[in-house]
């Protein structure tokens, strides 16, 4: 306590972290948000270490499975950025920037804002076909598929639906490639291809296919 703010919340986030990978996820978030606190009142938010703290809240609260939390900090550490001008979704981002958005896409898939996780993941699609980063475009096309299949169940769009099938199948074929073909993040995309063949085209035969192919 008698060193300056920057250090004390520096302190804080170091042992939230490290409670965090260290699986105490409760007594990391009580560190966490106490350094996210300290940033706040010191007036430190503008700073990458405030969005690096946000990401690592993030982190915790997806361990968690709040993800309406998680998606609200993976929000804020875009929105916290200094460089957010640069952070338009018109815009190009930085390497940096799209990891980070890449995030908000997949916390706002898993938190049910589909409108949201679609947009921003067309948007990170596209700006990472310059990089050499194929499993992040494996991963936002996963979002886009199951977004888009979410989003077409709720609203009767059959168009949106094929779109979203086409992602989920494009998806498989560009994780085979990052990953390996007997990786864990195939059988997990082939374990939905199989959910979505089964219980919404009503197409058992590619579902079995499927779950085999993931067994």
């Amino acid at each position: 306590d008698q060193q300056n703010a920057s250090f004390i919340c520096g302190a804080q986030q170091n042992v939230g972290v490290t409670l965090t990978e260290s699986g105490q996820l409760l007594e990391a978030l009580r560190y966490l948000l106490l350094a996210e606190q300290t940033s706040v009142d010191a007036g430190l938010e503008r700073t990458q270490n405030h969005c690096a703290l946000c990401e690592n809240i993030c982190t915790a609260q997806a361990r968690l499975r709040d993800w309406e939390q998680a998606e609200k900090y993976a929000g804020l550490a875009i929105a916290l950025d200094p460089g957010t001008p640069a952070l338009q979704l018109k815009s190009v981002g930085t390497s940096k920037m799209l990891v980070r958005q890449a995030r908000h896409a997949y916390m706002m898939m898993m938190a049910g804002k589909w409108r949201g996780a679609l947009d921003m993941a067309d948007v990170v699609y596209k700006q990472s076909l310059s990089h050499n980063v194929v499993k992040r475009r494996a991963k936002m096309m996963l979002v886009k598929g199951v977004s888009a299949i979410e989003l077409a169940m709720h609203t009767r769009d059959e168009r949106l639906l094929e779109d979203g099938e086409g992602n989920l199948v494009s998806a498989l074929g560009v994780a085979r490639r990052a990953f390996g073909r007997n990786a864990p993040q195939v059988a997990d995309l082939l374990e939905l291809a199989a959910m979505f063949a089964g219980s919404v085209r009503r197409d058992q035969k590619s579902a079995e296919t499927y779950a085999l192919q993931a067994v």
